[in-house]
C-alpha cells in the first residue's frame, strides 16, 4: 500500500506511475538498476528526481544497492552490474498534467507549509479546491503556443491571469513547453519596459495633475552622481519637440515626458505607488524607473494593474481556495484579501488613459479592433528590443504577457505591440468568450470632456487634434482652445501641473492676427450660406 501511494516526483505517485514516468514501462518490467534508482527517490523527490538531477539520483541508487547487498537481497556481483548499467530516464512524462506550472506551485505550497508535504499531498486523501479555470487556462496555453509558433525555439513566453475582484489566479503559463523547461517565467524577474508607466501617472493624478496637463518632449539632460549625464530619448532615439497632454503621453508611451514627470514628482513617489499597488520587488528610485529599469515578475505586474481594473482596490493573488482531508475537515481556506490602495477616481482616469493605448494613435492600436469589449492596457519593450510585454485588463480579467529569452544576452527583436499584445488579445477573446462585455464602472465625481491634444484646453471649433479625457470634477479645463488659422499656433497653453481654469496667454500678438483672419473667413462663409440669417 505504501509503495502504491508514495510520491516519486514529476506528478507521479505510486511505483507504477513512477515506472511509466521515468522509464516508460510498467513496474513489473523494471530491472534491478531501475528499481534501485526509483527506490531512492521518495526520500527527496525534488532532490533525487532522475530526469532533473541524474547525478544525485545515481548516487542514491548506489546507496540503495549497497544496502541490498548488506541485507543479502542481492549479491555483490549483481549490485556491481546494476551500478554499471547505463540508464536514460525519460525527459517527457508519460502523462501530461494539465496546467503543469500551476500544479508545481501547488506542490511547492505543500512542501513549504506541511510536514512531509508531498507525501501529504499525494497520499493524504486530500481534496484541494484551486482557483484555476480550465477554460481560461486552455485559452492561455493556446495563445502562447500560437503567438510563438514559427519563432526561434529558444524564445520563451509567459502568461498569467487574475480575477481583479478576488485575486484568484485563473491561468498560469510559465513557458512554451513544460517538458523541455520547468522554469516558471510567470514568477521570474525581468525588466518590464514601459508597462511600468501607469504607476507614475496614477501618482501624478493623485497629486493634482490632470489628463490635460502638458509636458514637452524635447532634449533634456540630468546630472548623475557617476559623472555621466542621463539623457532620456524617445522610441528610436527621437524627440517630438512639442507638448503632450498626460493622456496622449501615456497612450503613445512617450519616454521623455515620463522621465520629466517622474523628475517633477520625485522618483521615490513613483516607487511608493508601485509598491502600494502590488509590486513587491525592490525598486531603484531612479529617473528612469517609469521606463522599467527595475526587475519585476509578470505576477507582480498583474497584481499591480488590478487596482486600475477594480475601482482602486488591490486583491492579493492566491491559487488555493480550500483544502480538506479525507474526513472532510478543513485544513486550509482562503478568502479574498482586498485593500483600497488607490482613489477610485484616479483608477478610472488612468484606465481611460490606458484605453487609449488600444485606440488609433495608441501603441497597441493593432489589437483594438480585434476586441469585442472595453479593455485597457500598456505595451512594454525593453532596451534594444530585448524583451516584449503587454499587460492589459477588462473589468473581469487582468493578464500579463511576457516574451523573452532566458539568456538575457539575446534580444526578441520585436516590440510589445508586435508580439505580446496580439497574444494577449487572442487570450482575452477566448478566455471571455460567451461572457457579455462590461464597461468599467464610472465613479461619482468625474467628468469626460473633449480637449485639444496640443495644450489640454477644451476643444474648439478649429481644433484638428481632439481627444476625450476624464477629469475629477472641478479640475477640467474651462478655457477653450480655438486653435488658430494659418501657422497652426494655439491661443492658450496650460502650464504643467496647473489645475482647471488657470491658463496663461502666450504669443498672443503673433497668434491673434492669424486667428482673426481665419475667423473672418469663416464668418463670410456663414453669411453666404442660404438660410443662415447672419
Amino acid at each position: 500500500m505504501y509503495l502504491n501511494q508514495i510520491y516519486f516526483g514529476q506528478g507521479a505517485y505510486g511505483i507504477e506511475a513512477a515506472a511509466r514516468t521515468y522509464f516508460n514501462k510498467p513496474a513489473r518490467d523494471l530491472g534491478l538498476a531501475e528499481s534501485a534508482m526509483l527506490a531512492g527517490v521518495p526520500r527527496g523527490p525534488s532532490i533525487y528526481n532522475p530526469s532533473r538531477n541524474y547525478e544525485a539520483a545515481k548516487a542514491r541508487q548506489v546507496t540503495v544497492l549497497d544496502r541490498m547487498v548488506e541485507l543479502g537481497m542481492v549479491s555483490g556481483e549483481q549490485a556491481a552490474r546494476a551500478r554499471g548499467e547505463y540508464l536514460q530516464p525519460s525527459q517527457t512524462p508519460a502523462t501530461v498534467r494539465k496546467a503543469p506550472y500551476f500544479a508545481d506551485e501547488i506542490e511547492k505550497h505543500f512542501e513549504q507549509n506541511y510536514p512531509n508535504g508531498l507525501e501529504t499531498l499525494y497520499s493524504g486523501g486530500l481534496s484541494i479546491y484551486t482557483t484555476l479555470d480550465l477554460k481560461i487556462q486552455e485559452a492561455a496555453e493556446k495563445a502562447i503556443a500560437k503567438g510563438l509558433s514559427g519563432m526561434d525555439p529558444g524564445l520563451e513566453g509567459a502568461l498569467i491571469a487574475i480575477d481583479p475582484k478576488t485575486g484568484q489566479i485563473k491561468a498560469m503559463v510559465g513557458g512554451r513547453d513544460y517538458n523541455k523547461s520547468q522554469l516558471n517565467r510567470a514568477l521570474a524577474k525581468s525588466q518590464p519596459g514601459s508597462t511600468f508607466k501607469p504607476f507614475l501617472y496614477a501618482a501624478a493624478i493623485d497629486r493634482g495633475y490632470t489628463a490635460g496637463t502638458t509636458i514637452t518632449c524635447e532634449p533634456v539632460r540630468y546630472s548623475q552622481a557617476g559623472g555621466t549625464d542621463y539623457v532620456p530619448k524617445d522610441y528610436k532615439g527621437d524627440y517630438h519637440y512639442r507638448p503632450f497632454t498626460l493622456k496622449e503621453a501615456l497612450f503613445t508611451s512617450d519616454n521623455v515626458v515620463a522621465v520629466r514627470l517622474n523628475e517633477q514628482l520625485g522618483p521615490s513617489v513613483m516607487a511608493t505607488y508601485a509598491g502600494r499597488m502590488g509590486i513587491e520587488s525592490t525598486l531603484r528610485p531612479y529617473l528612469s524607473l517609469p521606463l522599467g529599469t527595475s526587475e519585476v515578475t509578470p505576477l507582480e505586474l498583474t497584481r499591480a494593474f488590478g487596482p486600475l481594473a477594480n475601482r482602486g482596490i488591490k486583491s492579493d493573488p492566491y491559487s488555493i481556495q480550500k483544502i480538506t482531508n479525507g474526513a472532510g475537515q478543513v485544513l486550509e481556506e482562503r478568502r479574498p484579501g482586498l485593500e483600497q490602495t488607490l482613489d477610485e477616481k484616479t483608477a478610472y482616469i488612468v484606465t481611460d488613459m490606458l484605453m487609449g493605448v488600444l485606440k488609433p494613435g495608441g501603441t497597441a492600436a493593432n489589437i483594438g479592433g480585434t476586441l469585442g469589449r472595453p479593455a485597457a492596457g500598456k505595451t512594454g519593450t525593453t532596451e534594444n528590443f530585448r524583451e516584449a510585454w503587454f499587460v492589459g485588463y477588462t473589468p473581469d480579467l487582468v493578464a500579463a504577457v511576457y516574451i523573452g529569452y532566458d539568456d538575457k544576452s539575446r534580444a526578441v527583436g520585436l516590440t510589445g505591440s508586435q508580439v505580446a499584445a496580439p497574444i494577449w488579445a487572442s487570450f482575452i477573446n477566448a478566455a471571455l468568450e460567451g461572457l457579455p462585455p462590461s464597461e468599467f464602472p464610472v465613479p461619482a465625481g468625474v467628468t469626460k470632456v473633449r480637449i485639444c491634444a496640443d495644450d489640454g484646453l477644451l476643444a474648439g471649433e478649429f481644433n484638428t487634434r481632439v481627444i476625450e479625457a476624464v477629469f475629477v470634477q472641478g479640475t477640467e479645463p474651462t478655457s477653450v482652445c480655438y486653435g488658430a488659422g494659418p501657422g497652426g499656433f494655439t491661443t492658450y497653453k496650460q502650464s504643467p501641473g496647473v489645475q482647471g481654469g488657470e491658463m496663461r496667454l502666450f504669443d498672443l500678438e503673433r497668434v491673434l492676427p492669424g486667428w482673426v483672419e481665419h475667423r473672418r473667413d469663416g464668418l463670410e462663409k456663414e453669411r453666404s450660406s442660404p438660410g443662415r440669417g447672419h
